[in-house]
């Protein structure tokens, strides 16, 4: 996958994203709020975040950076590792995220990217499924449709504004009405944790590829 393919898909979504009227707000709780939307085509709904933060933008992607560490935050993630590193803050990752019996656990193979606007100074993380990686793994049911965007901005006196967008079919054989109602709580509680792990001791770092 090319830079440009991850800087059109980006462009796409926050230069000309979903109305807000398209939004529905399921959830308005702790400084998060949660909306979803079923786009034309798809019976599946898609997510996106708005939270606010006392963090500098090197905190938010210091976290995001940890892969190994996406267990104690992403919510049901039972481990992570880094496959492959593409270039400089572009990576390929493989994940498993725990599925409540009698489901399978899904894995899936991630390409992601982490780059800033030089203007504006937002941050912004991309993740894409991959499918050409990693073989599938016995016992498990791979995620092929995955599109998830972080975006940091800054925005004075020390915070941060976090949005976070996700599209994932699940893979199996669950209906759509059954895995929409379900689908904003692992972002919400993955969320809420990842606010926590803005504070902790080893991400309070200043990363010398972010400008503030």
């Amino acid at each position: 996958m090319t830079k440009l393919t991850f800087l059109i898909t980006a462009l796409l979504l926050f230069l000309h994203p979903v109305p807000d009227n398209k939004w529905k707000l399921e959830k308005d709780k702790n400084n998060i709020k949660v909306y979803s939307h079923i786009p034309e085509g798809s019976e599946l709904k898609e997510i996106r975040m708005v939270s606010k933060a006392n963090a500098d933008l090197s905190h938010a992607v210091s976290v995001l950076m940890d892969v190994e560490g996406y267990s104690k935050w992403i919510y049901n993630c039972r481990s992570a590792k880094i496959v492959k590193h593409v270039k400089e803050r572009e990576i390929i990752y493989y994940s498993v995220t725990a599925a409540p019996w009698p489901l399978i656990d899904r894995d899936l193979v991630v390409h992601n990217k982490i780059y800033q606007n030089p203007k504006t100074k937002a941050v912004f993380s991309q993740s894409m499924a991959t499918t050409d990686v990693l073989a599938p793994v016995p016992g498990k049911i791979r995620i092929t449709d995955l599109y998830g965007l972080w975006k940091f901005t800054p925005l004075g006196n020390g915070e941060i504004e976090i949005e976070y967008y996700i599209r994932v079919d699940p893979a199996g054989i669950l209906p759509p009405w059954v895995v929409n109602m379900f689908i904003s709580t692992g972002p919400y509680q993955s969320m809420l944790k990842f606010k926590e792990q803005l504070k902790k001791e080893e991400h309070q770092v200043k990363l010398d590829f972010i400008e503030e």
